[in-house]
């Protein structure tokens, strides 16, 4: 068994399959996809693609999960940035929310800076409120004057 998906096991066992077992298949798919791009250290958009698409669900036990994979390799990778972005764009909000979501501190500051401005100026309250909220978490000190005129 893979790394991720070892730390994962106890919690699909015990939550996961008993309360959401319609979810597991999309979830072991991004946690196989993230793996292998830890392992061969190589990121397409095959492999990426479980992981965007489990990032961009509605339902919090993928999403939860998966932004914080693509999160981790938006630092490392632009395809992965790319698709943060694309999903910053999407006509669901979930997914620009979901988005907001992937950010960390370790990424490129004008990438982060341009998510959350995008977040601040949402149509979505909810959008708007959970891009103030990591700009808060992320300590990006240069949305102050973003955040005001929000």
């Amino acid at each position: 068994m893979k790394k991720t998906r070892a730390y994962y096991e106890p919690w699909l066992r015990d939550y996961l399959r008993k309360r959401q077992p319609d979810l597991e298949p999309q979830l072991l798919a991004a946690i196989a996809a993230y793996d292998t791009i830890q392992e061969e250290s190589r990121l397409d958009t095959g492999l990426l693609a479980p992981i965007v698409a489990a990032a961009s669900s509605s339902r919090r036990p993928l999403y939860e999960n998966a932004t914080e994979f693509l999160g981790k390799l938006t630092g490392e990778y632009a395809l992965a940035r790319e698709s943060v972005e694309k999903m910053a764009v999407d006509s669901r909000s979930h997914v620009r929310f979901n988005a907001i979501l992937c950010l960390k501190k370790a990424m490129p500051l004008d990438f982060t800076l341009r998510i959350v401005r995008q977040g601040l100026r949402d149509k979505s309250a909810n959008v708007r409120g959970k891009a103030a909220d990591w700009a808060g978490r992320l300590r990006v000190s240069q949305v102050v004057p973003d955040l005001e005129a929000a």
